[in-house]
């Protein structure tokens, strides 16, 4: 039965709510200065090691599979947190929790690729399947349907310990409430809170964060002194904003670069880089 008394609060237009929000943005001009100064790191750690890169190369003009596709979710990631910023700034708060799926995605398929490489060529089978037969091509639907499509929950109970998958999945399904179209997740769209602009900025600043570690995990083998200050200034902007920091690294597979804190980030900043093997 219908209560009559319930208070219906008042909707607001779009152009209410977007301006609303980029209010709040402009008074928190600090952090989106740090953010967008974060994602600039990023950028720049990502362009410096690729000119190591290349130097390695020498003039190789083609690179294994795994490799690009590593490069290509790791450049996708960045270009997901500028656009990300972009939509904090504007005032578009819901619709920024998109970008911050994208990344998610982005940087645990990265990871998975990273602890078990054999699983690339089956998603790169599966990207080109229709250029092969039929029946290869069921094999392939096969193989990845049984894999879960390499998804959120496979990737998480593949590579991350029984703890941290299910809070990794807790994450994921919180993304997907605020992106898709669903009553659960629509639930600020129509009023103006504070809050949201909030949960958004932090969300981004802590994938983005895991991000520069993942750089470091993907090119540990290209570290300068350079490279290793930009890390350390990038650690320190989510330090100020975050306090702790939520890695997406896996803890159930021994991978290159593994830290359970800041400061052992920080120790081994410091320490002569040696290459080692998955």
């Amino acid at each position: 039965m219908i209560n009559d008394d319930l208070e219906v609060p008042e909707l607001l237009t779009f152009q209410e709510i977007r301006d609303q929000y980029v209010k709040l943005g402009q008074q928190n001009k600090e952090k989106i200065e740090d953010y967008q100064q974060l994602i600039q790191k990023l950028e720049d750690i990502y362009q410096n090691f690729h000119k190591i890169r290349w130097q390695h190369l020498k003039g190789q003009k083609l690179v294994e599979n795994l490799s690009a596709y590593k490069d290509f979710y790791a450049l996708k990631s960045i270009h997901y947190f500028g656009a990300h910023l972009q939509l904090l700034k504007t005032g578009f708060i819901e619709a920024s929790y998109s970008a911050l799926r994208s990344a998610f995605e982005a940087i645990t398929k990265t990871y998975l690729f990273i602890v078990q490489p054999e699983l690339n060529a089956i998603q790169l089978e599966y990207d080109f399947k229709e250029d092969i037969s039929q029946e290869q091509s069921r094999n392939i639907e096969k193989q990845m349907k049984i894999k879960g499509y390499l998804g959120n929950k496979f990737i998480s109970e593949t590579i991350y310990s029984k703890e941290n998958a299910k809070k990794l999945r807790e994450l994921y399904k919180y993304l997907c409430y605020k992106t898709h179209p669903n009553f659960k997740g629509m639930g600020n769209i129509t009023q103006f809170h504070s809050t949201t602009f909030e949960d958004s900025f932090m969300l981004g600043l802590g994938l983005a964060i895991s991000t520069v570690e993942l750089l470091g995990e993907i090119y540990n083998q290209y570290f300068t002194e350079d490279i290793k200050s930009q890390i350390k200034e990038s650690f320190s902007i989510g330090q100020n904003h975050l306090g702790c920091y939520y890695l997406l690294k896996p803890d159930l597979i021994q991978t290159n670069l593994v830290f359970k804190t800041f400061e052992e980030f920080q120790i081994y900043l410091k320490t002569e880089k040696t290459s080692t093997k998955i």
